[in-house]
């Protein structure tokens, strides 16, 4: 994953998203039927003591 952050207008941050898998621009028509994922890391800085890791499905 990058560590370059994107920055919005009201001051929270993320980092650039990951795909996976991570051959998504070459064999897509096959991996259209597997199970894709997005990762990232958001940051806002109203919560900063309260950070805390998700993992799961929405």
């Amino acid at each position: 994953m990058s560590k370059t952050l994107l920055k919005f207008n009201d001051g929270c941050t993320c980092t650039q998203p990951a795909i996976i898998p991570k051959n998504w621009k070459t064999d897509w028509k096959e991996l259209l039927l597997k199970d894709w994922k997005l990762q990232y890391y958001f940051f806002d800085p109203a919560f900063k003591d309260d950070q805390f890791d998700y993992i799961g499905s929405p």
